[in-house]
């Protein structure tokens, strides 16, 4: 799997601050299959992580997922699913009515809100944690129930698609 790493700003040097995370373009040079665990981290210090091409099934590639899009507020648009995938849509995203949606928010230090349907049709958080592995597998974890592997098909800015 090939990583490319791309700080957003130019680095003032080669290791600073940012938010009281420390980052180091040297720590990932050396390391760079680290990468996917530092993500979050990473991302808080302005520096974007993109898989170049990530074998799966078979020895074939599929498309570049560029995981800097992911932190932010996801809901299930269930009208859009299609056999194998579930579509989340931003949660500013025009959709229709439904009587509750579930979702994620993704926070870039690596928390996570689980949002779930109450019993009165209002949502309902639970936090937890979020991480990406090193086969690009997104792994949620709700404080109150086991971690559940994703498989991230894309991420666009308003579109994020996962194997059902």
């Amino acid at each position: 799997m090939a990583v490319r790493v791309k700080r957003l700003n130019p680095p003032r040097s080669e290791e600073s601050t940012v938010r009281g995370t420390t980052c180091s373009i040297a720590r990932v040079r050396r390391s760079p299959a680290r990468v996917l665990d530092m993500l979050p981290s990473l991302y808080s210090c302005g520096i974007v992580a993109s898989f170049a091409g990530v074998p799966h099934g078979g020895g074939t590639m599929r498309p570049q997922v560029d995981f800097s899009l992911l932190p932010g507020r996801w809901v299930h648009a269930y009208e859009e699913d299609r056999p194998g995938e579930k579509i989340f849509r931003r949660a500013t995203y025009p959709l229709p009515p439904s009587r509750g949606r579930t979702g994620y928010e993704f926070h870039p230090d690596g928390r996570l809100t689980t949002l779930r349907t109450g019993p009165s049709d209002r949502s309902t958080a639970v936090d937890g944690s979020w991480s990406i592995d090193s086969n690009g597998r997104l792994t949620i974890k709700p404080a109150d129930s086991s971690a559940e592997v994703l498989e991230v098909l894309e991420i666009a800015h308003d579109r994020l698609a996962i194997r059902a």
